[in-house]
């Protein structure tokens, strides 16, 4: 196998990966009115790409387009050197397409349908590597949906012509209705420009060119021929005129061989280029209403959003005692066992130990309802905490959303949704309820971890040795102090003392001794309660911040927010896609030469 065929193998590959991910892309479309119109764009554009891959090694089709009498079939009969087509002058001669191949060429190797072609078979040396089409006329009054029109036909066989010859006369080149057909048809082929009627019409080709460039047609050269007199000339066998002479060695030299594989090629990824400008032109048109959709969706959002973050903020504030205890706690587990420590655990437990002196001064099995009545009250109230956390539906109705307010939201929103062309359904308050209840869960969630965090952090913090070790030292010092007069007065005062006149301490000096020891622990408590309560508000307020800051990022209006996600990805792969093609159209491009295409804007 040659180099230049392991090149057209890899072409050929790469443009069926290209295929592979324009389908793949096109199944991806989001329920967007334009992205639904993409898709069925690209539907239409494999089909085409198939076609084209089909007949990548066919001989190359050349079709004839233009006006009535323009003398498209008295061209293809120059090109032939035989009078092999009907010709007219007044009227449509052709009405149905004529297909002059080889004996061996059928309409289906083409991907035509034998049954909208007329086959006129010839054995002409043109013919080696060429199928010509005479097509019929464009300048008709009938109209292309009924299937049996002339203009019917015409644009049922122009998709599969790789080149076409657009004939032009003094009369018809400036003529709108073959100017409409020429736009529809000129993406996907290459076009060489030909006026006719040399011998009796003035040279129209200068103001010809003008025309088409002014409709983004890159026009390298414009033939001028008399195709009478050339089929004249090759029936007598005379030497065809200049033009003529290099309109057959286009056709039948320049065209022939790989050329055809080349242009086929070219024609391809220009038609997926313009089916993709197409498609991003389709989506910046629905942009603004999907722009304006999104303004509307973070407005609400950011609403509610407020609303949440401030009823969250008036619950920790008024939750502030439970986080101190819970903080409290984790310092304590932290610490083990200690005199500090040991301090802290009475304080925290005074509570239920003043519960529990209560029970002891009511007879019989009272206490004990009383006791379990506390224990059960905070295992109630812990439980209810955290459903409150957990619950988005109690936290919806406390910040005042209730369904009826909730159906204004959503009648707000599916007009926005209708102009930007979304399922207007999602805004039902049967389907927007159990979403917002979803999403407040998760952020209550997302909350509730990062109160965590900064409870662990703080226990952390609170927990090292240095201060640890000041509290423990200054609240060994009291104890160390009252430790000292008792031993003083038991060993000094009343044994090693010369003198021991000085009497033995007694129970009041021991309790005014451990009442002045809780003083001092509650000094000490006091200090420190006060320092991490500070901490654990500035903590708590930057456990806000931050969970508003990653609020934003949450989908609260999930179904709509995930679409408007998927539309966004959805348009970054049309661009992605789009530039690749652009590349490959940079890197396989045709040679400049005197076939003509149409630009894209």
């Amino acid at each position: 196998m040659s180099l230049p065929d392991i090149s057209q193998l890899e072409i050929l590959a790469e443009i069926d990966r290209l295929a592979e991910d324009l389908r793949a892309w096109a199944e991806s479309a989001p329920d967007w009115e334009p992205a639904r119109s993409a898709q069925k764009l690209i539907h239409r554009l494999l089909e085409r790409l198939e076609g084209i891959r089909i007949r990548m090694d066919a001989p190359l089709v050349v079709a004839t387009l233009g006006g009535t009498g323009t003398g498209k079939s008295a061209l293809l009969n120059a090109i032939l050197g035989q009078e092999v087509l009907p010709t007219g002058q007044l009227r449509p001669t052709t009405r149905k397409p004529i297909l002059v191949c080889r004996a061996d060429i059928r309409p289906e190797m083409l991907g035509l349908d034998p049954a909208a072609v007329e086959v006129c078979h010839q054995q002409l040396p043109i013919l080696e590597h060429l199928v010509l089409v005479d097509c019929p006329d464009p300048d008709t009054s009938e109209s292309a949906e009924e299937a049996a029109t002339n203009l019917a036909r015409l644009r049922q066989i122009l998709p599969y012509c790789d080149v076409l010859l657009v004939t032009g006369t003094q009369q018809k080149y400036r003529s709108g209705r073959v100017a409409e057909e020429l736009a529809r048809s000129a993406t996907g082929a290459r076009l060489v420009f030909v006026q006719t009627h040399a011998e009796t019409d003035a040279d129209i080709r200068q103001d010809w060119q003008k025309v088409l460039e002014k409709s983004r047609y890159t026009v390298p050269r414009i033939f001028r021929i008399d195709s009478v007199r050339s089929l004249e000339d090759a029936r007598l066998g005379r030497p065809a005129q200049p033009e003529m002479a290099e309109l057959l060695d286009l056709l039948t030299r320049q065209l022939a061989g790989s050329a055809a594989s080349r242009i086929r090629r070219a024609n391809l990824l220009d038609l997926a280029a313009e089916a993709l400008k197409r498609c991003a032109e389709n989506f910046q048109q629905g942009q603004t209403g999907l722009e304006k959709f999104q303004q509307a969706l973070q407005k609400e959002k950011h609403q509610l959003l407020d609303a949440l973050g401030g009823q969250l903020q008036t619950q920790l504030e008024t939750a502030r005692r439970d986080a101190e205890n819970r903080l409290l706690g984790e310092i304590i587990s932290r610490w083990g066992s200690s005199p500090w420590a040991w301090m802290l655990r009475i304080y925290q437990s005074v509570g239920m130990l003043l519960v529990w002196a209560l029970g002891r001064r009511v007879p019989g099995p009272a206490a004990w309802v009383l006791w379990a009545g506390a224990i059960g009250w905070q295992l109630w109230r812990k439980r209810q905490v955290q459903q409150a956390r957990l619950l988005g539906l109690q936290t919806l109705r406390s910040i005042g959303w209730q369904r009826s307010q909730l159906q204004e939201v959503g009648i707000r929103l599916q007009g926005y949704a209708g102009e930007a062309g979304l399922d207007t359904q999602r805004g039902q308050p049967e389907h927007l309820w159990p979403e917002l209840e979803q999403s407040v869960q998760d952020l209550l969630s997302q909350l509730s971890e990062h109160a965590e965090e900064t409870i662990q952090r703080l226990a952390v913090q609170h927990s090292r040795w240095y201060v640890r070790g000041f509290y423990e030292f200054l609240f060994g010092v009291g104890i160390a102090v009252v430790l000292y007069r008792l031993a003083k007065n038991y060993f000094w005062d009343t044994w090693l003392d010369p003198t021991p006149d000085a009497p033995v301490y007694g129970l009041a000096f021991y309790l005014a001794s451990l009442f002045w020891i809780f003083v001092w622990a509650a000094v000490l408590i006091w200090i420190f309660l006060n320092r991490i309560r500070h901490g654990l508000a500035r903590h708590i307020q930057h456990c806000l911040r931050q969970w508003r800051q990653e609020a934003e990022q949450t989908w609260l209006f999930r179904a709509w927010e995930r679409e408007c996600e998927d539309i966004r990805r959805f348009q970054e792969d049309l661009t992605r896609i789009w530039q690749r093609v652009e590349n490959m159209r940079l890197r396989l491009a045709l040679p400049e030469g005197v076939l003509g295409r149409r630009r894209s804007a």
